[in-house]
């Protein structure tokens, strides 16, 4: 297939600009955004311009639908913006069934974009994506369920957006799970401290935070086997990804209990880089300079 594209963009003709459009539309049958698709090639608002003089001339088709759509919410091919334009395209491209148009459509009811917010609207939408099996559905599914206080429902979908195996899932579903869990301690409720520490093992490969907080699971060993060692290299390399908190962690514990203050204003500057700062109360009345 790729060298199908590079065929095609290397010629300059209109026909051989028609066909990469076509072809376009093929692969749009399945599971890529059009964005997706043309991300890793080199001329993107060439091709987009392409993309949306072709959609024009075949309205009634729902992937120029959807391309006309995305054209007017993000200005590509010089259109002027308009939300509540992308959102009627959308609309005609969701009813005749395309998926990707299904999930925007809820994107839309569930941010305001282009229509009034209706979150139940949105979940109505994302149901249909999900069940033709966009990778994002589900994870958006369970975090409108959390906006409107359905925990248990949220929960429901952010497991099975986990359960689902693509990456957006592991990173975007396991930290709301984790906090879910943990927010039925503040209701009287047991928490399974294993399977908390089981959000934060699936996010912490790109989630720094999530690494500091498995770390905390080690160390204490709560939810985890108690492992000291392992705890310290994950606030370690969460450190070195930029977590505050783990930041927060290593300064005191060169500061306070190694008296390494080298290290110690090294990790203090680099904390106030980042925008952040250690709680007053903390600070023990000292001042430093970043």
């Amino acid at each position: 297939m790729a060298a199908n594209r590079n065929n095609v963009l290397r010629t300059g003709n209109s026909n051989a600009k028609e066909e990469w459009v076509q072809m376009v539309h093929r692969l749009m049958s399945g599971r890529n955004s059009f964005s997706e698709i043309i991300k890793d090639f080199p001329n993107k608002e060439q091709l987009w311009e392409t993309a949306y003089g072709y959609a024009v001339r075949h309205k009634d088709d729902a992937i120029c639908q959807f391309i006309i759509g995305e054209s007017y919410l993000s200005g590509y091919a010089g259109v002027e913006i308009n939300e509540r334009t992308a959102f009627s395209w959308y609309k005609r491209s969701a009813d005749q069934g395309l998926m990707v148009s299904q999930y925007l459509l809820g994107y839309c009811y569930q941010t305001g974009t282009g229509v009034e917010t209706n979150i139940d609207k949105a979940i109505e939408w994302y149901e249909l994506a999900a069940y033709q099996g966009h990778i994002n559905a589900l994870h958006n599914i369970g975090h409108s369920y959390e906006i409107k206080g359905n925990f248990e429902k949220a929960i429901q979908y952010y497991k099975r957006s986990i359960k689902n195996g693509s990456q957006y899932g592991f990173i975007k579903s396991a930290m709301p799970l984790a906090n879910l869990y943990l927010n039925r301690r503040r209701m009287g409720l047991p928490v399974d401290m294993e399977a908390v520490c089981e959000c934060y093992r699936r996010a912490e490969s790109r989630d720094p935070d999530a690494r500091y907080l498995l770390g905390e699971c080690y160390e204490t060993g709560n939810g985890a086997p108690q492992d000291i060692k392992r705890a310290w290299e994950l606030y370690e390399t969460a450190a070195m990804r930029d977590s505050v908190m783990a930041l927060r962690k290593l300064y005191f514990h060169y500061h306070i209990k190694l008296k390494d203050e080298t290290r110690a204003r090294q990790i203090l500057r680099r904390i106030g880089e980042l925008g952040a700062n250690l709680m007053p109360d903390l600070l023990l009345g000292e001042e430093f300079d970043f």
